[in-house]
């Protein structure tokens, strides 16, 4: 060899009952190769954890430190693409995201990933650095109370400074309802959200309070008719004191806000 960088080893992976972290892997196949700059393992098919199905490419640089996944569809929980995150600061926001969401195991989400890259930069603030592209096609789900029976959702994560759900189509018998929202978390951290004027009957409050549960209270003196429609945007930070914002329209055959009751509001 003419320098002790120029070697490169090729192999073909067949495995089973293994583990990567957090996964728990009962049978995997990949192509790879692994030089003294990077792994990559291309082609991999993996049934991993409550059998899930993995079908990505991988690539892992050894300087700077770096994990890239290419080329993703996975029938599984996103959460299991924590997997690939190393910085706990990186992995507790990742967490914050799903930890309202619930699955149905039998129903899983079908999630494309095209790109997920983290690298450590000993030059940013936090010294690590994150971005997902990524579009989930979810059926039968609910985040918190609020039922998803199907969606289509867009996902770009780039943190520590942004997190943004856009689009974010809810699916219903009645049609599609539009939403999207937006984190940032530079500074006070805080959120934006919007949600299109739609024909389609939704259960409005249970909405607001999967929003933020510090509107509950006040939400919970008003009764709106099930064919009740809403149009809003708002925005909401996370400060010690937050503020708290929201605007738009609500159509509504009746509503009793205590003791009042209007009719065709």
């Amino acid at each position: 060899l003419a320098k002790k960088e120029d070697w490169r080893i090729l192999l073909q992976i067949e495995a089973e009952h293994t583990k990567f972290r957090q996964l728990d892997i009962h049978k995997v196949r990949a192509d790879g190769e692994i030089s003294a700059r990077q792994a990559i393992f291309r082609n991999i098919r993996a049934l991993v954890n409550e059998n899930e199905d993995f079908a990505l490419d991988l690539l892992i640089g050894f300087h700077p430190p770096s994990v890239a996944v290419q080329n993703a569809v996975v029938h599984a929980r996103p959460e299991l693409f924590e997997a690939f995150i190393f910085a706990e600061g990186a992995i507790r926001i990742y967490r914050k995201i799903w930890e309202n969401v619930h699955w149905d195991m039998q129903q899983l989400p079908e999630i494309r990933v095209p790109d997920l890259l983290y690298w450590e930069a000993p030059s940013n603030t936090h010294n690590w650095q994150l971005k997902i592209d990524a579009t989930l096609e979810v059926q039968n789900a609910s985040f918190k109370e609020f039922p998803i029976p199907g969606a289509n959702i867009g996902l770009k994560l780039e943190l520590p400074e942004a997190l943004i759900i856009e689009p974010v189509t809810l699916k219903t018998k009645q049609g599609d309802v539009n939403a999207r929202v937006a984190f940032s978390f530079s500074g006070i951290p805080n959120c934006t959200f919007s949600l299109d004027e739609t024909k389609v009957p939704l259960d409005v409050m249970l909405l607001l309070k999967s929003i933020n549960e510090n509107w509950k209270e006040f939400l919970d003196r008003i009764t709106l008719h099930p064919e009740a429609r809403l149009a809003c945007n708002g925005f909401f930070d996370f400060a010690n004191s937050p503020t708290i914002q929201i605007n738009g329209t609500l159509l509504s055959p009746e509503i009793t806000f205590r003791n009042a009751h209007l009719e065709k509001v």
